[in-house]
């Protein structure tokens, strides 16, 4: 199975439209079921959100956070 349609079903089963990073257990989830494996979990985050930034089911937009004043920009994908 590909990363974007693993991602679809776990949105689905979980009631949800959109992925972003900060949605770890989700991430996570979508690791351990395509077997990625890397030597950091971020890189495993970004090959997820990589993934999903070429996939035709998601549409990429952004949220944007505010930490301690600054403000930062993350990648969030909603199901198509």
């Amino acid at each position: 199975m590909n990363i974007d349609t693993t991602m679809k079903e776990i949105l689905v089963n979980n009631h949800r439209a959109s992925v972003w990073y900060g949605d770890l257990s989700l991430l996570e989830e979508c690791a351990k079921i395509n077997n990625i494996t890397t030597d950091h979990p971020q890189k495993t985050i970004q090959k997820i959100l990589n993934a999903l930034d070429k996939s035709p089911l998601f549409k990429k937009s952004y949220i944007t956070v505010d930490l301690s004043g600054q403000k930062r920009k993350y990648r969030c994908f909603t199901l198509k």
